[in-house]
């Protein structure tokens, strides 16, 4: 009789949001997911952040580290499950010794972990660790085709299947525009959040120029934010004199962004570096259009003026044109819009997303029932 079920064991935070979507979509097939992590005691001598040459203290650190690996062992006994899926495999102890010897193992690379240099080059150690991981799971996946190049430098051989973290699109399938398109004063959204690596401080010199042809636009900035990036942010507001015209959210629940993005006109994402870009999609799925910065996996989101348009790093000067122009032309900006719903719709479907994942895990199980 066919197995009807998997049962799926992923490692990574419950209360990660992008896992808090794998798990849901997951059993809403019908799978039995359950989430058993890592990292209980948030100890990571293998990040090179041991500073102590106290031998006793680093031998302590290690025996808590192994104590916690041998109660998660423990726990994947009691489950039993079908398949194991690594999400973000960032090259720790723990991770190699609880994987040693599991099967069905899916590995799931997010971003940084494999594709940003300085992250790369802070733990020799834990990239050994991390090669170990990629070259014994029986299947590695990436969200885009930017991220498999970058895996190969850590995974020579072996297939690594492209598995888009995609949209719900059927969230945003209520997204009305027709108000927006009547609102006198546009409102032009950052949800990235205030960390340097995010280039707010560029976002908002660019809505000062904005400003200065389109007097009044507003702007939404939020997400998660470092207080000091945050405060030197507002003070260059005010220095450019358009601290009024920025309101700004705390961290959102994932809920909340269709809500958000239907006050919305254009969303910018002006980051140095972006292995994905989840907040462009969402905007697209949305019928925004958006303007991104050409580095990593976003050029591969936006269609260069056809659902957005494509900038420099830190050019705020083509950002701020860039916004004009797409202000200034009703029928570019719906225009923009509905094109970027259809590329969603056609290539980044979340339900989608989820079977296809759904099929390496029965391909996985079947190859070793057989």
């Amino acid at each position: 009789m066919k197995k009807e079920k998997l049962k799926i064991c992923i490692i990574q935070s419950p209360q990660n949001p992008h896992i808090v979507r794998w798990v849901e979509g997951l059993t809403e097939l019908g799978h039995n997911v359950k989430v058993i992590p890592l990292y209980q005691y948030g100890l990571d001598f293998m990040m090179g952040s041991e500073t102590s040459n106290n031998e006793k203290n680093l031998f302590e650190k290690i025996r808590k580290h192994c104590v916690w690996v041998h109660q998660w062992r423990i726990k994947y006994r009691e489950f039993k499950p079908d398949i194991v899926h690594l999400h973000e495999p960032m090259g720790t102890l723990d991770e190699y010794l609880a994987l040693h010897k599991i099967p069905n193992l899916v590995v799931s690379v997010w971003g940084t972990e494999v594709s940003d240099d300085t992250f790369q080059a802070s733990s020799p150690i834990k990239n050994y660790f991390k090669k170990k991981i990629l070259t014994k799971a029986d299947c590695v996946t990436a969200t885009s085709p930017f991220l498999v190049e970058c895996t190969r430098k850590w995974l020579k051989n072996g297939d690594i299947q492209v598995i888009p973290f995609g949209v719900d699109i059927n969230q945003f399938i209520s997204n009305d525009r027709s108000e927006i398109e009547t609102n006198p004063i546009p409102c032009i959204g950052f949800l990235k959040g205030f960390m340097p690596r995010y280039r707010p401080d560029v976002f908002i010199r660019a809505m000062a120029l904005v400003n200065k042809s389109i007097p009044g636009v507003k702007s939404v900035m939020g997400g998660w934010s470092l207080p000091e990036c945050k405060k030197e942010c507002m003070d260059l507001a005010k220095k450019l004199n358009i601290i009024d015209q920025i309101e700004v959210f705390p961290m959102l629940p994932h809920k909340d962004v269709p809500k958000i993005l239907k006050q919305i006109d254009v969303t910018v994402v002006c980051s140095d570096f972006e292995s994905f870009g989840v907040m462009a999609l969402e905007s697209l799925a949305a019928k925004v259009p958006v303007i991104v910065t050409a580095v990593g996996g976003l050029q591969e989101l936006i269609i260069n003026g056809i659902t957005g348009k494509i900038v420099s790093p830190g050019d705020y000067h083509s950002i701020a044109n860039s916004i004009i122009e797409i202000l200034s032309s009703p029928g570019l900006k719906r225009k923009m819009g509905d094109e970027g719903r259809c590329f969603v719709e056609k290539n980044y479907n979340w339900i989608e997303n989820v079977k296809q994942m759904e099929q390496i895990y029965w391909r996985l199980y079947e190859n070793q029932t057989k």
